[in-house]
């Protein structure tokens, strides 16, 4: 494990340092954009050459037994973002945000937060934000890693022991992702004691929706138990047209209304298939895993097809 992130840390930054020599914009989120197609229209240049190395210790994953690490391994890696000259990186192992220069790979700043930070963050109008375990999101001055606000998304400010850290008993496990000025993540992870989606001014840090409803679905799950529940977020969100794409962890996504917040669609999949990785277009999305892909409607939901 260690030497699969440092190694992920070195390619990283040499890649990036790259890039951004031959001419390439910013890379704001998580796999580059709000859907994470991890597409860009510029090229690669001919030959890559090691700039820097910058070297960061091995993360500690939240779950460690081989199913969810299978359908849940976003917090194995680092995940940059790049904006300008810096790139950020979120760790659950430092509860922090690192800021790092890309021209030489030398530490600019360095924030703590009061929980791990499992997830990439994402930037807009020189702001970072990230979510934490400690169940709220963060926005930060791109500059100087000073906290600009927080928004609390559990309810409470109840804690519990969790990965051997005092932690949020709705820690904020939905991903945040930016849109048109708008600030998407979800809190809470167990659908009995409620799950939080909001939609937050990206600005002002101001409440613009909330979703507290999906917990309360009676339904029958894959195992074939009726019992309520619902969606259980883990994993970046996604935002595509006037769709949000919120995983699940091992179920495949909730679909919700961008503007409102209303449920659009949800179905478990069979006997659990989905993932915490999305891609995602207006037309279809992928929800991968290391031995499948589905391929749904984005706007209905239906028409999977799966892959390997």
């Amino acid at each position: 494990m260690t030497k699969r992130t440092i190694l992920t840390t070195l390619i990283v930054g040499c890649l990036t340092a790259s890039i951004l020599s031959a001419g390439e914009k910013d890379w704001p989120m998580w796999r580059h954009d709000a859907g994470r197609s991890a597409a860009t229209k510029h090229a690669l240049p001919a030959t890559l050459n090691p700039q820097w190395v910058h070297r960061l210790p091995a993360l500690e994953p939240c779950w460690e037994d081989p199913v969810n690490i299978d359908r849940m391994p976003f917090d194995r890696c680092y995940e940059p973002i790049v904006v300008g000259s810096t790139m950020y990186l979120t760790s659950n192992r430092s509860d922090c945000v690192i800021a790092l220069d890309t021209r030489s790979g030398a530490e600019k700043w360095r924030t703590y937060v009061d929980g791990p930070a499992r997830f990439p963050c994402a930037a807009w109008n020189g702001g970072i934000y990230l979510t934490s375990d400690d169940g709220h999101l963060y926005c930060l001055d791109g500059t100087s890693g000073k906290i600009r606000w927080r928004f609390r998304g559990a309810p409470t400010g109840r804690r519990l022991l969790g990965n051997s850290r005092m932690i949020s008993a709705w820690p904020a496990r939905g991903g945040v992702v930016l849109k048109d000025g708008t600030a998407y993540f979800a809190a809470g992870i167990w659908p009995a004691m409620g799950i939080f989606i909001y939609a937050v001014d990206a600005k002002t840090g101001k409440e613009v929706w909330l979703n507290d409803s999906l917990s309360m679905h009676y339904s029958t799950h894959p195992h074939g138990a009726k019992s309520f529940g619902l969606i259980a977020p883990q994993g970046a969100i996604a935002a595509v047209g006037d769709r949000l794409l919120i995983p699940g962890g091992r179920t495949l996504p909730a679909c919700l209304d961008r503007k409102t917040g209303k449920l659009l669609y949800f179905n478990y999949g069979d006997k659990g298939v989905g993932t915490s990785q999305i891609c995602a277009s207006e037309d279809v999305y992928l929800n991968y895993r290391s031995i499948f892909t589905l391929m749904s409607d984005t706007k209905k939901g239906g028409s999977i097809v799966r892959f390997g």
